[in-house]
């Protein structure tokens, strides 16, 4: 058994041979299981070294530099008004 399905199978208590396991793309295991440790392990966030790549919306930038430098945002900091 890989050790994605391993993960999955343990994560959720079902088999891989359900119909919900057969849905996923290996891309998605991925995502869910990188989720899962970082969000379990956000110190080791700071090991990947990723540069900063503005996205141009400067709430985002933002929240980025502030997790780059190891901090939690608060995402509902001054929401813009349509969002309110």
């Amino acid at each position: 058994m890989t050790p994605l399905r391993r993960w999955w199978t343990k994560k959720y208590q079902k088999s891989p041979n359900s119909e919900e396991y057969k849905g996923y793309t290996l891309f998605d295991l991925l995502t869910e299981f990188f989720e899962d440790y970082y969000s379990n392990e956000p110190s080791k966030m700071k090991d990947l070294d990723l540069p900063f790549s503005p996205t141009g919306d400067p709430m985002v930038d933002k929240w980025e530099r502030e997790i780059e430098q190891g901090l939690t945002p608060d995402i509902m900091e001054d929401p813009p008004k349509e969002v309110s």
